[in-house]
C-alpha cells in the first residue's frame, strides 16, 4: 500500500492550528470547583505562622488555593469555613472582608 503524501491544504491547516493562541493556566475555585484562567481568581496562602490570608501578587510561599472573584463563592466559603478547613487552619480573622475588598463589594 502506498503512503499518503501529505497535500499542500493539510500543511496549511496544520501549520494554523499550531498559530493558535498560547495556552493559559487554569485553575479550580475551592468553592465552586469550575475551572477558570488564573487571572481571574484569587489565591489565598496558609503563611508559614498558620494565618491565612489573600496572595495579590499569586506568589507567596506556602500551601494555596484559589477562590473566584464572586462574592456569592466568597460568601459560601464563610458559611461553609472551607478555607479554613482546607487549608488547615483555625484562623483566617479578617480574611472574608479582605476578599470582598479586593473583588469590590465591601
Amino acid at each position: 500500500m502506498p503512503k499518503k503524501t501529505p497535500t499542500p491544504d493539510s500543511k496549511a491547516k496544520k501549520a494554523e492550528k499550531n498559530k493558535t493562541e498560547p495556552r493559559r493556566p487554569l485553575r479550580m475555585c475551592c468553592i465552586c470547583r469550575k475551572r477558570r484562567e488564573k487571572s481571574g481568581l484569587i489565591r489565598i496562602v496558609r503563611m508559614p505562622d498558620g494565618n491565612a490570608c489573600a496572595d495579590e501578587k499569586g506568589s507567596a510561599p506556602g500551601r494555596g488555593l484559589y477562590v473566584c472573584r464572586d462574592a456569592a463563592c466568597i460568601r459560601l466559603a464563610s458559611k461553609r469555613k472551607s478555607i479554613e478547613r482546607q487549608l488547615g487552619t483555625e484562623n483566617a480573622s479578617g480574611l472574608y472582608e479582605k476578599l470582598e475588598e479586593l473583588i469590590g463589594t465591601g
